[in-house]
């Protein structure tokens, strides 16, 4: 746990593992044979080609799948000689091409010195002095602290000493996950009235309103955006040049042209020049796949499907400052399958068959969407190899309730998964500097606050662009290169 960065998802940092890892050691046993996430990490290093050794600590008989899993590999007894096997193990693996070696008589010796101190402890945050308030729960004493470290900061007069009690009374409050202690917190150090010995107030800051935002305070996620809106055009909005109204061009100058449209295409774009205006009408044909113990409202429902949609609409500044105007028209289908997008629950029985015919494509293909569904988050896949403006799209909605009742959410992984359908990859853990139009959006351990890096956030131009690609040439765009070879999108690294 400790190799987990502080407010990363184990889902995204394990697969980042495996990938770039040489070997995977398999510490087998009968309760790793039972872990669904132990057969997942060995499914996903055998598909990524790498070397699984397996450490037998118990002797027991191997499962069909394992064995499935582990044809033609090494296992190694340990059961019967753990330290002579962990010998051998090691041997090989120092033998694998790639593996570096620090060989005892290449390393500097250093010099000697007194043993350490034992390093203390974290130790949990002293609660603030409330002797003689009568607050007498903890939730009490939560709701005072917000509100008079609020009242003090929001308080020009307020004395430095007043000012050291609301940052004990706001700090206290944040470290126990109350939402709006973790905004107020984190504001008061944007705005510059807390300092922190941090080397970035304003990372720190940025930290804990992502974590009341996560918490589910919508005023954090709009200071963020408008942040991060700020940030971005201090950075980079004085060195994008004013351009002529003209139709609109790539980066290499060739003009492009979008006209998708079908009876069985899930999604018609077109990219029209009119009256000095570049303009991308979509036209979206979608169907709500659901049982009917998993609808509440189902006016409700179709509208916040519908405006996840149409998050993606507005002017965007795209390809050097050319304007482009975007416009999402959804046509609901009810009754049709073919040529739609297919919107259902995670945890449904249209998932459930999807799952069965998977095993048709074989075991791998269906323990993927299996996995994707036992992930507890939004995904999309296409009923063909790979995406183009013509493969049949379904967006599945995480349900954990069983019930369609959570429309702000339901917004929010429309609005997400839209954008893979429209043929982008969602972004992964990029380094911050990787590519300089972005880092105005990063926030913290690599999350950007992008609506298709953690859902919640702003759709940047960069993704309208790859979109604008994605249509126009008829492939899919991705933010980093991948295990597949992808590689990264045009509208990447041009400081748009």
């Amino acid at each position: 746990p400790e190799d987990i960065p502080g407010g990363s998802d184990y889902s995204e940092q394990i697969p980042v593992a495996i990938t770039n890892c040489k070997a995977l050691v398999l510490i087998y046993s009968q309760k790793a044979e039972s872990s669904k996430w132990v057969r997942r990490e060995v499914d996903q290093a055998i598909n990524r080609d790498k070397i699984v050794l397996p450490f037998m600590i118990e002797k027991f008989e191997m499962s069909e799948q394992f064995k499935f899993y582990l044809t033609n590999v090494q296992c190694y007894m340990a059961y019967e000689d753990m330290s002579g096997q962990l010998m051998q193990m090691t041997k090989d693996i120092m033998a694998i091409p790639g593996i570096t070696i620090i060989k005892p008589e290449e390393k500097k010796p250093e010099p000697a010195k007194t043993a350490p101190e034992p390093k203390p402890q974290p130790a949990e945050l002293k609660e603030p002095d409330f002797a003689g308030l009568g607050l007498r729960t903890e939730s009490q004493k939560i709701r005072y602290a917000v509100n008079e470290g609020k009242a003090i900061y929001d308080n020009n007069a307020s004395t430095p000493e007043e000012r050291n009690k609301a940052f004990e009374y706001l700090r206290w409050a944040a470290s126990k996950n109350d939402a709006e202690a973790c905004y107020h917190f984190g504001r008061n150090m944007l705005v510059g009235r807390i300092r922190v010995k941090a080397d970035n107030t304003t990372d720190r800051g940025m930290y804990y309103l992502d974590r009341a935002a996560r918490l589910g305070y919508k005023k954090a996620q709009e200071e963020m955006d408008n942040f991060c809106r700020f940030r971005y055009r201090k950075l980079h909005g004085d060195k994008i040049p004013v351009q002529n109204p003209a139709p609109l061009r790539d980066f290499d100058g060739w003009k492009i042209k979008i006209k998708h449209k079908g009876k069985f295409m899930p999604v018609n774009a077109e990219l029209v020049w009119r009256d000095n205006e570049n303009i991308l009408f979509i036209d979206v044909k979608y169907n709500v796949i659901t049982s009917e113990d998993e609808v509440v409202d189902r006016d409700a429902l179709i509208q916040a499907v519908e405006a996840g949609m149409q998050k993606w609409e507005g002017v965007y500044s795209v390809f050097g400052g050319q304007k482009l105007t975007v416009v999402i028209t959804p046509h609901f289908h009810e009754y049709s399958v073919l040529g739609v997008i297919n919107i259902f629950s995670s945890k449904s029985d249209t998932m459930k068959n999807a799952i069965k015919i998977r095993g048709i494509y074989g075991q791998t293909s269906q323990n993927k969407l299996l996995d994707a569904a036992n992930r507890n988050s939004s995904f999309s896949v296409m009923s063909m190899k790979k995406w183009s403006v013509r493969s049949f799209k379904n967006i599945i909605i995480d349900n954990p309730t069983g019930r369609f009742d959570n429309y702000s959410e339901i917004t929010r992984a429309v609005a997400h998964e839209f954008g893979a359908i429209l043929g982008l990859e969602t972004m992964g853990n990029i380094p911050k500097g990787t590519y300089p139009e972005l880092d105005p959006y990063y926030i913290s351990d690599g999350r950007y606050n992008l609506v298709m890096s953690n859902v919640r956030g702003i759709i940047s131009d960069n993704d309208m662009e790859m979109v604008l690609l994605a249509l126009s040439e008829n492939e899919k765009q991705y933010y980093s290169e991948d295990e597949e070879g992808h590689k990264p999108s045009k509208a990447l690294g041009r400081g748009n």
